[in-house]
Parts: C-alpha cells; structure tokens; sequence
C-alpha cells in the first residue's frame, strides 16, 4: 500500500493514512517512533477507536510454528 501511495504522491495526490489509536501506536511500537519520519509528505491521523486504555495492549502470544 505504500508503494502505490509513493507512487500517487509522485503524480500530484495528497495522502493521508487514517488509523484507529490502537493500530497507530502499535505501527510506532513495532516499527520504531521515528518509522514515519522518511514520509513527510504523507499525513498519518488517527481516529478514536472506542477501547478502553486496558485494552490498548494485546496480550502477545508465541509465534506460530
């Protein structure tokens, strides 16, 4: 998906990337809080997801083998 917004962005578009909360701070915390910093010209907002801050954290379970 990002490629192809690279590639809309290249032809005039204006990208916008909309998560919930939940999703957005699990991206950061995977990929680091910096990993959206290459992308300037891109807008990443968030919108309420409606879970409480006790839900915020998954559990984490095993990987799959």
């Amino acid at each position: 998906m990002l490629k192809l917004a690279k590639l809309l962005h290249h032809k005039g578009f204006h990208i916008t990337f909309v998560n919930t909360e939940h999703n957005h701070k699990r991206l950061l915390r995977s990929q680091g809080p910096h990993s959206l910093d290459g992308l300037p010209h891109f807008r990443f907002d968030m919108i309420p997801d409606g879970l409480p801050p006790s839900d915020a954290t998954p559990p984490r379970t095993s990987p799959r083998s």
